[in-house]
């Protein structure tokens, strides 16, 4: 695909002309959000904050400017993710460094942050939290930085997903002590150990199946990682594997909360209506649609 050429016929193109064109070009190129991302790029090119493109609207871009913010303008054009593009994306009221080995966070997982954090809010003694899954470190990370108290545990079966929760570990100042990393692949039991227990499990599991690929978004199907998108069982593979090990290291009473697909409540909840499972409810993201299911073990294995 060639580049589009920010600068056209003219040579001095300033902040308002560029927003104005690189706008209509994103549209053109089917972004769900092109102003936004213009302006987000152009933040990321000047090194200024939002507000002040409207405050320099007749700055005359400098010409490494301008190839700088081509080369960018294009990479979103070809549909890569903005996340991906700075390198970094919010989530809860922390910034989170992102690569392509890892999800890009979304803004409806935090209501399982949310829902952890409200659950526990007369506790204020050091629980243990087992993140299982745990990628960019976004959902763990943002729960030691409002919980100061407890110990977290991330667990990934990418080296190189817990590079990336290391590094925003150290980004967010969360003591060394206070987290613990490692690889493990959470379908198989021998996993499933640690030496004392944890009271919170939170996940969010790969959960599209595969035959929901073709329904995807261009740049989620073509930049996201793939093991961290789908799985197998008509996508409930991953929810099987918790339910049927997770009890192995769960405290009586402790609180696990999952993310789910759309169109998976039903399913999930019957993985998890066993007799180890009680107090079972959903929690909906911001469209009103169960994006959590949140449950107590009672202390009686599931099999």
């Amino acid at each position: 695909m060639s580049q589009p050429e920010a600068t056209g016929p003219k040579l001095n193109w300033n902040i308002k002309e560029l927003l104005m064109w690189a706008t209509g070009y994103l549209e053109k190129k089917g972004s769900p959000s092109p102003r936004l991302d213009v302006e987000l790029l152009l933040t990321e090119v000047l090194q200024v904050a939002r507000i002040q493109l409207y405050v320099q609207f007749e700055r005359i871009l400098q010409t490494p400017e301008k190839d700088r913010f081509r080369a960018l303008l294009t990479r979103r054009g070809q549909g890569e993710p903005i996340a991906y593009i700075l390198g970094r994306k919010g989530f809860m009221s922390y910034d989170f460094v992102v690569t392509p080995e890892v999800l890009i966070p979304r803004a409806d997982t935090e209501c399982l942050v949310e829902a952890v954090l409200q659950d526990h809010q007369h506790i204020t003694g050091s629980l243990r939290i087992l993140d299982a899954g745990t990628g960019s470190g976004c959902i763990l990370l943002s729960l030691l930085k409002e919980r100061p108290n407890d110990v977290g545990i991330g667990w990934d079966i990418s080296q190189a997903a817990l590079k990336v929760a290391q590094h925003n570990a150290l980004q967010l100042k969360i003591p060394p002590q206070k987290l613990t990393l490692s690889c493990r692949d959470m379908t198989l039991p021998e996993s499933w150990q640690l030496e004392d227990p944890v009271q919170i499990l939170v996940s969010n599991p790969p959960y599209i199946a595969f035959e929901e690929e073709p329904g995807l978004s261009l740049n989620v199907r073509n930049y996201e990682p793939r093991q961290a998108l789908f799985a197998p069982d008509s996508g409930v593979f991953f929810y099987k594997k918790i339910e049927a090990y997770a009890w192995k290291l769960l405290a009586p009473g402790a609180r696990v909360y999952v993310e789910i697909g759309h169109q998976q409540a039903s399913q999930v909840a019957e993985i998890f209506s066993t007799p180890a499972w009680h107090q079972t409810r959903f929690i909906p993201d911001l469209q009103g649609i169960n994006r959590v299911l949140a449950t107590t073990y009672t202390g009686i294995p599931p099999r």
